[in-house]
């Protein structure tokens, strides 16, 4: 008798263990972004990048790796619409290529006091401390974007329709499991189309893991015979749909026209992301 009221106890408490567990699962969630005007935010980035190229017969290798630091600003915010003013606060470029290296920091300007890092210390230092603004709505699509603040050299890089910094998320609530694709473009001629499936849900954070294509939108004619693959992991804070961390891998395959060459390009990228709210 007491064997059986043992057992009934026991599978009581297993009972109780495994429905929360269920019910969790099941658990369905709207990824929106929810931001208050005032709202601070630091993004850290960086970008560790290997070019192969064929010039003339010959092997070149790059290896760029690139740190970027952003203030972004919740300037103004709706039910609908918030607009970030970004501030680029710091760059850090370190170049690899055929023997030579380049290390240019543009907080501090010995690294590029002459040759050629002085060129492109200066050309970065145009946009350290400049503004633009990116006004999304409540999925994260972009409506306007104002590069305005920027230099026009750096401004001509930009994109109105530039996509790639924010996740786009779907109507429909999401269940662990549950996929669903956005198509953006993400710098000048490129189209990433993604599938983004919600892989776990952990109090207010949720994990996605993100598939994707990159192809040519046929408006760079410098670019040619693109095609590209891109995988990461991506977590966001359900209670803003903020990102506050990613990962992601980008393998690019493509044809590039320089001074009447053609030049194929295999480029390898890692890609970290690290978002803090001040």
């Amino acid at each position: 008798m007491k064997s059986i009221k043992l057992s009934s106890v026991v599978m009581l408490a297993l009972l109780f263990a495994v429905i929360p567990t269920q019910s969790w699962a099941k658990k369905k969630i709207s990824l929106r972004y929810n931001l208050e005007k005032g709202s601070e935010y630091t993004f850290n980035i960086k970008v560790d990048q290997n070019m192969q190229m064929k010039v003339m017969s010959n092997d070149v290798n790059t290896n760029n790796v690139i740190t970027l630091q952003q203030t972004s600003k919740v300037i103004d915010a709706s039910a609908d619409q918030f607009k970030f003013s970004n501030t680029i606060d710091k760059m850090v470029m370190d170049i690899s290529s055929m023997g030579m290296n380049m290390h240019i920091d543009s907080s501090d300007p010995s690294t590029y006091a002459q040759g050629r890092e002085k060129m492109m210390g200066e050309a970065m230092n145009k946009a350290i401390g400049k503004s633009y603004e990116i006004t999304i709505n409540q999925l994260g699509k972009i409506t306007s974007m104002d590069l305005g603040n920027l230099s026009t050299a750096l401004a001509a890089l930009g994109d109105k329709n530039d996509q790639s910094s924010f996740t786009v998320y779907p109507e429909n609530k999401l269940s662990e499991g549950d996929s669903w694709e956005s198509t953006v473009k993400a710098g000048k001629g490129m189209v990433v189309k993604s599938k983004y499936t919600l892989k776990k849900i952990s109090g207010h954070t949720a994990e996605l893991s993100v598939d994707g294509t990159i192809t040519s939108d046929g408006s760079n004619d410098k670019i040619s015979n693109l095609s590209g693959i891109q995988t990461g992991i991506i977590y966001i804070d359900i209670n803003t749909g903020m990102t506050t961390k990613a990962t992601l891998n980008q393998e690019i395959k493509m044809d590039i026209s320089q001074s009447g060459m053609t030049i194929p390009s295999n480029i390898t990228s890692l890609i970290s992301l690290d978002v803090k709210k001040k």
